[in-house]
């Protein structure tokens, strides 16, 4: 019988969110939390103020229709990085380096080509649009005999959802910035 690496099967199955702990660069953390949790909160805040608790569930099922959309999106921009002619998609981005494993076994930063960073994001993109979508369409089926306890759990859910959907929002931004501006610059 052959031995099956589990491990290395989840990690090969969870390896497009490792773009968000593989990268270092002085600016993600505000890319990957602080403005998606700063427009998280503005959005929670604006929905508790501003509009009718009842018709947030059908906002979140035409937002979750839209992200429905972008996985195939997502998925293209990738085929289209990988097979990218443009020499400069090779270069190294600068600022930004990648934990790899050297020779060693060590995780130590190295400098990363544009194309790598670039499959990296979209593999992530891709990953977490599936996520917020399955994970969406699971939550907005629950319901608990505690109006209490799912008010509470509702606007946690909400905030959580609103925190991805504004980290996919400002990756795909990133993205788009590097494909149409950045991957026709020079360091």
């Amino acid at each position: 019988m052959t031995k099956v690496d589990i491990v290395g099967i989840g990690r090969q199955l969870f390896s497009p969110l490792f773009y968000l702990t593989r990268f270092e660069h002085k600016a993600k953390a505000w890319y990957d939390i602080w403005y998606p949790l700063l427009f998280t909160v503005l959005t929670v805040i604006f929905l508790f103020f501003l509009v009718d608790n009842s018709k947030i569930p059908s906002l979140i099922k035409d937002i979750n229709g839209f992200l429905g959309n972008l996985p195939g999106f997502f998925i293209a921009a990738l085929a289209a990085i990988a097979t990218f002619g443009n020499s400069r998609i090779d270069e190294e981005v600068g600022g930004v380096r990648v934990r790899l494993k050297d020779s060693s076994g060590e995780l130590k930063p190295f400098p990363v080509s544009r194309r790598r960073f670039l499959s990296s994001m979209f593999s992530y993109l891709t990953g977490i649009s599936f996520f917020i979508v399955i994970g969406a369409h699971i939550a907005l089926r629950i319901q608990l005999s505690n109006p209490v306890l799912e008010k509470s759990l509702n606007w946690t859910g909400f905030f959580v959802f609103f925190f991805f959907v504004w980290q996919l929002v400002l990756t795909s931004f990133l993205g788009l910035y590097y494909l149409g501006e950045r991957l026709h610059e020079s360091d």
